[in-house]
């Protein structure tokens, strides 16, 4: 496992129905070992009988953080999609504080 021996910004992963992909997303940044991660998962759609396995096992993807890290998650229980999921109106590098700190406050 890396140490974080630089500055690293806080990361936020952002997923739906693909495990494989968030895994090997967490692998990714591993080498970077932020110090705050953002889990973001939309809730399964109602519609699609494979969804709510798949979502679960993105969440799972939490348990491949294997650094010291304050992980942070925000799981959807049923699907918002893009356009009432997303972040709000204005996310971009001068907005993510203010995202970042109402998506800290969610239990």
């Amino acid at each position: 496992m890396a140490t974080n021996s630089f500055n690293c910004s806080p990361i936020l992963l952002i997923g739906f129905n693909r495990p494989d992909y968030m895994a090997a997303q967490v692998a990714a940044i591993r080498p970077a070992c932020p110090d705050k991660l953002y889990l973001a998962v939309d809730g399964p759609r109602a519609d699609k009988s494979d969804d709510a396995e798949l979502c679960r096992q993105v969440r799972e993807c939490v348990a491949l953080v294997d650094w010291p890290c304050e992980v942070k998650t925000l799981f959807r229980e049923r699907n918002l999609g893009c356009l009432s999921g997303k972040p709000p109106h204005g996310f971009h590098a001068g907005g993510f504080s203010a995202y970042a700190a109402r998506f800290m406050n969610k239990p």
